[in-house]
């Protein structure tokens, strides 16, 4: 395996176990960290969106069909779809299934897409195309199909994630188009910043539903790990078969961008908005087979595209 996303992965997973091992055994400390959890996304789009050249998005762009046919399925029909479907067979999932198929695209996919074979440039066009949008999206999501779960207004929504993703990416263009030779030696800093700065986020919302959480047991979490594993595997077969007549790397990159979604942002909201704190722990659970999928994703995308 490549050396860097294998740095990655690990990197990632430890984040991930420290992050709710903090949570769980140090919550007053953790607990803390709560009240900064918006900045901490903040930073962590600000860190993302410092490597973004908007004349690459503006290429990709130009494939209106293509880019207009992912984002509608990303933001729209997949959240739906996602809805009717856990209704019927696990009620018990629907909101934090929901939260996260109308997540935008994740701002590692570039990485994610080179190292699986697909097209990095096309990854980035829909991370940010889907990100900026999402302030729209998320808000119009819960409210039609989520409406009950939450007392929080459309508007009080849109505002949050607003201030979350559009200030940090003006900024970080900003910077990136002043401030250049700045950029330049803090690069490969950025994804252990960003690792940081989500390991921080997730200790903040455990801390602060510890009492909560610590009511779930292994009963418990293992059909929510088992849950999320089927509905990243259903996005992985859909994401490549989305884009049909595409190249085999166009598909490939689709399904990375639609199976490895923000879901940081997803656990930030679930904090924020739902008191129930079981969509909290399904989310977190995501990171176990976020982790382990991608190795054998990409094992299955190197043989396909050599045969």
């Amino acid at each position: 395996m490549n050396t860097r996303i294998q740095l990655f992965l690990v990197s990632y997973a430890l984040i991930g176990v420290l992050a709710v091992g903090g949570g769980v055994l140090l919550p007053a400390a953790a607990a803390t960290l709560a009240p900064y959890t918006a900045l901490l996304l903040g930073m962590i789009f600000f860190l993302s969106a410092l490597s973004i050249d908007v004349r690459h998005i503006l290429v990709c762009l130009r494939d209106v069909k293509m880019v207009v046919t992912v984002v509608v399925c990303m933001l729209f029909l997949f959240a739906a779809a996602t809805f009717a479907l856990t209704q019927w067979l696990a009620p018990a999932f629907t909101v934090a299934f929901v939260l996260l198929a109308a997540m935008p695209v994740g701002m590692t996919a570039p990485l994610l897409a080179t190292i699986s074979g697909g097209r990095p440039e096309l990854a980035l066009t829909l991370a940010v195309t889907t990100s900026l949008l999402a302030p729209f999206t998320i808000p119009l999501i819960i409210y039609v199909f989520l409406g009950a779960e939450v007392s929080v207004s459309f508007w009080s929504m849109f505002v949050d994630l607003a201030t979350i993703i559009f200030i940090p990416f003006v900024l970080a263009q900003l910077v990136s188009r002043f401030l250049q030779p700045v950029i330049g030696p803090i690069t490969p800093a950025i994804t252990p910043l960003s690792l940081l700065f989500l390991g921080l986020l997730i200790t903040g919302v455990i801390g602060q539903q510890v009492l909560a959480l610590a009511g779930f047991s292994l009963a418990v979490i293992t059909p929510s790990l088992l849950g999320v594993l089927a509905l990243l595997l259903v996005f992985h077969l859909v994401g490549f078969w989305l884009v049909f007549w595409r190249t085999v790397a166009d598909r490939v990159t689709i399904s990375v961008c639609l199976t490895y979604m923000n879901f940081s942002l997803a656990i930030y909201l679930a904090s924020e908005f739902f008191a129930d704190p079981a969509v909290t722990l399904t989310l977190v659970v995501a990171i176990i087979p976020w982790v382990l999928l991608l190795p054998v994703f990409r094992l299955l995308t190197i043989r396909f595209l050599h045969t």
